[in-house]
């Protein structure tokens, strides 16, 4: 479904700030433009610039949006899977079923924006998090902060898995 007509529809206002920015000639003057733009964080334009040397097309442009949607899936399960609850398997299934089908997810999952990379990578966090408290060992937690700290050059809301390490 992410697939389906991704570079149907042309480059709405934002898109094409994000697509112009990563265009610019020298690297120097990208990290410019991304700094004009509200919340902008780096890894998602360079991801947006890898893209365009391969071809300045929706489709093209819009490809990691899509693999970062269609991934968050698996991930829902997994983060689900983690939880301590009666049916959790079946539950996570279902989760994961409504995920992939939900309008809102596909609709993001088709913009060249950060939305599915924050929800993948907030959801990997958050899971690698909950397996490190379960249990402690140190290559849990350095794949949460890894996954952390990629997220987080994606969106700085990918920091908010701190204040769910903090409840638990």
């Amino acid at each position: 479904l992410r697939f389906y007509r991704v570079g149907e529809d042309s480059f709405w206002y934002d898109e094409a700030g994000q697509a112009i920015a990563s265009i610019q000639p020298r690297f120097a003057d990208m990290l410019l433009a991304v700094r004009q733009h509200a919340g902008a964080m780096p890894l998602d334009y360079l991801i947006s610039r890898l893209m365009a040397s391969i071809s300045l097309s929706e489709t093209v442009m819009r490809f990691p949006s899509v693999v970062w949607g269609t991934l968050s899936i698996p991930a829902c399960y997994l983060l689900l899977c983690q939880f301590d609850i009666p049916n959790k398997k079946q539950i996570a299934i279902l989760v994961a079923l409504m995920v992939s089908i939900s309008p809102v997810n596909i609709q993001y999952s088709q913009e060249m924006r950060f939305y599915p990379a924050l929800r993948l990578f907030y959801t990997l966090s958050t899971f690698f998090l909950m397996k490190a408290i379960k249990a402690p060992l140190i290559k849990n937690w350095l794949f949460y902060i890894l996954i952390t700290s990629i997220g987080m050059y994606f969106h700085p809301y990918a920091l908010m898995v701190s204040i769910t390490g903090a409840v638990l």
